[in-house]
């Protein structure tokens, strides 16, 4: 009986083959660098706390939730990636519906920015997060509570708490990939091939999704609690909206 050997193909090996890009979006070069830097943390929640979050957490009784920032991408079967606004767009929306349901089922006052016209207060807000996410995620914490973890959104924080006042401020990057379904149809088929003709096939991987989660306190601007989680999906499409709300509940969840 031939030995059955199984290895992983993930999908940020094939974007360093090819990584060509269509359809840029206007997302930031901080949020950008901010999500490649995830890459190097996948696997794993990582929670990390400042040394006011002790004190602010129980305080804590109503939230304004930002927009999520997220970068959504689809590999091609010659494998370019393409940026979808749409599933951009769409993964946003399930961030701030699932950590709305979460708030509220823990008795929280919640409340859902948006972007207004003639207003920079949120996007704003969502630069100074990107920043201050890559500046996290470049640092290296050994434990969940540090002294040195001391990070700020600055007066972003104050001119969006003028239009959403709230006590907590909930905030997400997002970087999501999916492979076409072409793409996807064809790994079976290189899949199968290889099985037949050497007895060991690869396990292809068909999404992979990089989630950041912070809440930081209003008043001063401060992060107090961030966490990160990684995932890999093979089979199921890990970007669909119920796959987000489960990816941000998870994330979520230590919060409480």
């Amino acid at each position: 009986m031939s030995h059955v050997a199984v290895c992983i193909e993930s999908e940020r090996q094939l974007a360093r083959q090819g990584n060509s890009r269509k359809d840029r979006g206007p997302i930031t070069l901080a949020v950008r660098s901010a999500l490649i830097l995830s890459l190097a943390v996948s696997g794993c929640t990582t929670v990390r706390t400042s040394p006011d979050y002790s004190r602010a957490r129980p305080a804590f009784e109503s939230f304004v939730i930002v927009p999520a920032q997220v970068v959504a991408e689809e590999v091609m079967p010659d494998r370019t990636v393409a940026e979808q606004a749409l599933m951009a767009e769409r993964i946003s929306e399930s961030v701030s519906l699932e950590l709305e349901a979460n708030l509220r089922a823990a008795g929280r006052t919640v409340i859902l920015a948006s972007p207004e016209a003639g207003s920079t207060a949120i996007p704003e807000l969502q630069k100074s997060f990107a920043r201050a996410a890559e500046q996290i995620l470049k640092d290296v914490y050994t434990s969940e509570n540090s002294p040195h973890f001391r990070y700020s959104v600055g007066e972003s924080a104050k001119r969006a708490g003028e239009r959403y006042p709230s006590q907590a401020i909930v905030m997400a990057l997002m970087n999501a990939r999916v492979k076409s379904p072409d793409h996807w149809r064809q790994n079976f088929v290189d899949s199968a091939t290889q099985m037949a003709l050497q007895g060991s096939g690869t396990v292809f991987s068909r999404s992979d999704a990089d989630l950041h989660l912070a809440v930081i306190e209003a008043a001063t601007g401060k992060i107090v609690w961030f966490n990160t989680l990684s995932a890999r999906t093979f089979l199921k499409d890990g970007t669909t909206p119920a796959a987000v709300r489960q990816m941000v509940r998870e994330t979520f969840k230590p919060f409480f």
